[in-house]
């Protein structure tokens, strides 16, 4: 167990929603993130370390058809150089996205869903004092799925007695 002499992190956050008639709409956010660690007895690797850190991403709901509720729908992410500790965290992007169909009675839906699209991978690295170490994950991160979807209809709501509370002397 190694404790830091201290770690500070400060953050700032803004986000937005857009539209753009009835074929586009979603959201869109921007982070930059401040970090400063500091330890003297961290092994044999004392550091003073600062970074600026920016993360972005949002959604984008795109409709294809006017006759048909057909969207693609995109979830892409970025974040900039981090570091954590001693450690170098290379860029990270990531784009997720959704190919839906619905429908008009809402009852039957297609869905095609991946994730990270582009099959990013994870990268650190360490250079400080005599540690040269570096971790780059090479297993597959992409994934897709396929989702076939009813809505059975007629549900009721149960109507329930209410509840006699005149002899508890409400």
């Amino acid at each position: 167990e190694t404790n830091f002499n201290y770690e500070n992190s400060f953050g700032l956050q803004a986000s937005a929603i857009f539209g753009a008639g009835k074929w586009l709409n979603g959201n869109v956010f921007a982070v930059g993130i401040y970090k400063h660690a500091k330890s003297d007895h961290f092994f044999d690797l004392p550091f003073n370390r600062k970074k600026l850190t920016a993360a972005l991403g949002g959604t984008a709901s795109i409709k294809l058809c006017r006759t048909q509720d057909l969207r693609l729908i995109l979830n892409p992410f970025f974040q900039s150089k981090a570091i954590q500790g001693v450690y170098d965290i290379s860029p990270i992007f990531r784009m997720n996205a959704k190919l839906q169909w619905t429908s008009h009675d809402g009852k039957w839906g297609l869905r095609i869903n991946g994730s990270n699209i582009f099959n990013n991978k994870a990268d650190t690295r360490s250079v400080q004092g005599n540690q040269d170490y570096r971790m780059k994950v090479n297993y597959n991160w992409a994934t897709a799925t396929f989702a076939v979807i009813y809505k059975f209809g007629g549900y009721k709501e149960k109507k329930v007695k209410e509840v006699d509370t005149s002899r508890m002397g409400h």
